[in-house]
C-alpha cells in the first residue's frame, strides 16, 4: 500500500515540483555544501526528465478524482487493487463478508490485465490470491455474504453449494460449529427459505434496507447489515435461529488490527510515569479512549479538529518560525530527511522485477498441510451432512455480473482510502515528534 500511495502522491506533486525547479533552480543549487548540491542537481535532473514521468504515468486517464491528469500508470493498475483490499481488511470496522468479496475484486481486476508486459505480475498475484483464499475459513466467509441482505446469493456462480440443499447443509454445519450441538432447529431451514425468497417475516426486507441505505448516504456512512437483521426481528420476542446465526456471522472481526491498536494504546497509557496502574484501571482507560475516539470518528470531529488546527491561516501565521515541518510522506516511507537517498540506478526497477519478487514470495511460502488446510471442518461435522469442499475464488463468484456486487464494495473501499489520504494531507503541516496538546489522538489516527 505504501508503494501505491508514494507513486500517487508523486504524480500529484509533479506540477508543483516542475514549477519549483523552473522558478528557483539557481537558488536550490546555490545552497549547502558540495555533497548537498550534487544531490540537488540529481533530483532536479530527475524532475526535468520527461521519460521518468512518462514511465511513471503511462496510458491516458486520471490518477484520482480530485486532480485530473492524463496519468494512469501501470503502477496504479497493479497496486491500486491491492491497496484497496489491504485498506478494507485492516480497517477497524472490517466485515467478514468483505473478505471473499475483496478476493473476488482482486481476481476480477487482475484477470482483466491483458498487457503481455504485465503477464508475470498478473499470474503471480492470481496465484497468491488462490493460495491465500484456500487458507481462509471459507465456510464462514461465504455464509457471511449470504446473510448480508445486500448480497444474498447474487455474487455466486451456480455451484452445488449455492443450491437450497447446499445452503441448508452449510448453515446446519455452521450451527454445529458455533453452538456445539447436533440439535439443529427446524426453524433454521424454514427461515432460510423465507429469507432467500423475501417472504413471510422477510417480506418488507427490501424496503427496509433501502430506507437505511438512503439514510446512510445522506450521512455519508455505510449501512451495518446487523441493523437490518435487528429491524427484521419481533420486539420482545426471542431471536429466531437464522437471526441468531446471522448476527453471529456478521459480528466476526476478520483481522487482528484492533488488537494491535489496543496494545499500542496500552503502551501509550502505561508510561514510565504511570507504571503503577493496575490492570483493571489500564483496561478501563483504554476502553474509554477507544469509545471517545469512535464517537469522534462517527461525528466527523477528528477531521474538523484537524482542519481547524492545521488549515487555519491565522494559526499558521502565528506558528513559531523555529518549528520544523516534515511531510507525512517522509514518515510513511520510514526514512528521515538526513538519510542519503539511494542511487537512481538502484531504484529504477521495472514491473518484471516486482513480478519476480512476487513469484519468489509465493514460492517461498510454506506449504499448508492437508489437515491444516481443512481447519474449517470441525471434528464430527462430516457424515450425514458431508464435509466442506473448498472452492477456488475463480469458480465461486460470478464475474460476468461483477458490476452488480462489486459496485458498492468499490465505493466503500475507495471512500475509505480517500478519507485516509485526506487525513494525511491535513497532517502534512504537523511537525514530526512534536506532541499536539489540542489533539493527542493524532498518532492513533495515523496508526489506523
Amino acid at each position: 500500500m505504501s508503494h501505491y500511495l508514494a507513486y500517487r502522491r508523486l504524480l500529484e506533486l509533479r506540477p508543483a515540483l516542475e514549477l519549483l525547479v523552473t522558478k528557483h533552480e539557481a537558488d536550490l543549487i546555490s545552497g549547502g555544501d558540495a555533497r548537498s548540491r550534487k544531490k540537488t542537481q540529481t533530483a532536479i535532473a530527475t524532475i526535468k526528465n520527461a521519460t521518468f514521468w512518462h514511465a511513471l504515468a503511462r496510458y491516458g486517464a486520471k490518477i484520482n478524482f480530485k486532480i485530473r491528469t492524463n496519468a494512469l500508470c501501470r503502477w496504479k493498475t497493479l497496486l491500486e487493487p491491492i491497496s484497496l483490499m489491504t485498506n478494507v481488511h485492516q480497517a477497524a470496522q472490517a466485515r467478514p463478508e468483505n473478505v471473499a468479496i475483496s478476493f473476488g475484486f482482486l481476481h476480477f481486476r487482475y484477470s482483466k490485465i491483458d498487457n503481455d508486459t504485465d503477464l508475470a505480475a498478473r499470474m503471480a498475484v492470481l496465484a497468491s490470491i488462490e493460495r491465500r483464499w484456500g487458507q481462509c475459513d471459507q465456510e464462514v466467509f461465504i455464509a457471511a455474504i449470504i446473510v448480508n441482505p445486500f448480497y444474498k446469493v447474487s455474487p455466486f456462480q451456480n455451484v452445488p453449494l449455492t443450491t437450497r440443499a447446499g445452503l441448508a447443509t452449510l448453515f446446519a454445519r455452521l450451527w454445529r460449529r458455533f453452538y456445539n450441538t447436533n440439535d439443529i432447529p427446524l426453524d433454521l431451514y424454514t427461515d432460510l427459505d423465507d429469507y432467500l425468497n423475501s417472504s413471510h417475516d422477510f417480506a418488507f426486507m427490501d424496503n427496509y434496507k433501502l430506507s437505511l441505505l438512503y439514510r446512510a448516504e445522506k450521512e455519508g456512512v455505510s449501512v451495518d447489515p446487523i441493523d437490518i437483521w435487528t429491524g427484521l426481528s419481533h420486539p420482545g420476542s426471542a431471536r429466531r435461529p437464522l437471526h441468531t446465526i446471522a448476527q453471529r456471522l456478521l459480528s466476526i472481526c476478520p483481522n487482528s488490527a484492533s488488537c494491535e491498536r489496543l496494545f499500542s494504546m496500552f503502551g501509550a497509557i502505561l508510561t514510565k510515569w504511570r507504571n503503577r496502574l493496575s490492570t483493571e484501571t489500564l483496561t478501563l482507560l483504554a476502553e474509554l479512549k477507544m469509545y471517545v475516539h469512535e464517537e469522534h470518528v462517527r461525528n466527523d470531529v477528528v477531521k474538523k479538529r484537524l482542519q481547524r488546527r492545521y488549515c487555519d491561516t491565522e494559526a499558521t501565521d502565528k506558528a513559531e518560525p523555529t518549528q520544523v515541518v516534515h511531510a507525512v510522506g517522509d514518515n510513511l516511507s520510514g526514512e528521515s530527511s538526513e538519510r542519503e537517498p539511494r542511487s537512481l540506478a538502484f531504484d529504477r526497477r521495472g514491473i518484471s522485477d516486482v513480478a519476480a519478487d512476487l513469484i519468489r514470495a509465493v514460492q517461498e511460502e510454506e506449504e499448508i498441510s492437508t489437515t491444516e488446510s481443512m481447519h474449517s471442518v470441525p471434528i464430527g461435522a462430516a457424515g450425514a451432512s458431508g464435509s466442506f469442499s473448498r472452492i477456488a475464488i475463480s469458480d465461486l463468484l460470478d464475474y460476468s455480473r461483477a458490476e452488480e456486487w462489486l459496485g458498492s464494495f468499490y465505493k466503500v473501499a475507495i471512500r475509505g482510502l480517500d478519507a485516509e489520504l485526506e487525513l494525511y494531507e491535513l497532517l502534512d503541516l504537523d511537525a514530526e515528534g512534536i506532541d499536539d496538546p489540542d489533539f493527542p489522538q493524532v498518532d492513533d489516527v495515523l496508526d489506523e
